[in-house]
């Protein structure tokens, strides 16, 4: 008779788990008014194991992500968007062509920041926290974050985001 452990599974016969590996991603921008910027959020882990990340899975984003002016007063805000998109594909800017826009694209992050005055300058900061199951499907496909200053702000924003993305390797 076969013992079943807490997972009815026989326990002669256990299923082996996906290796879980968190990586990271930093980018330190200085945004005008309706400028996009994208960087490529799995370059710097695709640089250290010397591999293609395809059957990849991102199962979770976390992190610090500020907004803040050299001016004092409240300039505007940024908006941040996370895609998986291949290499190849045109820039996708997230205050125009979000999930609304775009409802098919896959995207795993859309936060808009604004910002508020309080003691010293203008600013926020916020912590990420998102749980997804995004796929890296083919071979150049890439999980990019895009960061966009709306064209409605009156003054250049600093942006800096230090994200852990946790993944699931195939």
């Amino acid at each position: 008779m076969a013992r079943y452990g807490r997972r009815a599974v026989p326990s002669g016969r256990r299923v082996q788990r996906r290796k879980f590996i968190w990586a990271r991603h930093q980018q330190n921008v200085l945004l005008t008014p309706g400028a996009l910027s994208r960087g490529r959020m799995l370059q710097e882990l695709r640089d250290k194991m010397g591999a293609d990340l395809v059957g990849a899975t991102i199962v979770r984003v976390r992190g610090l992500v500020s907004v803040h002016t050299a001016v004092t007063t409240n300039v505007g805000g940024a908006l941040l968007g996370g895609i998986i998109q291949t290499d190849v594909s045109t820039a996708v800017d997230p205050a125009n062509e979000g999930p609304n826009a775009k409802p098919f694209a896959d995207w795993f992050l859309w936060e808009p920041f604004y910002e508020f005055a309080h003691q010293g300058g203008v600013g926020t900061e916020r912590m990420l926290d998102v749980k997804s199951s995004r796929r890296v499907e083919e071979l150049d496909e890439e999980a990019f974050l895009y960061i966009a200053a709306p064209p409605s702000n009156t003054g250049d924003v600093n942006v800096v985001a230090n994200l852990s993305i946790g993944l699931k390797l195939p």
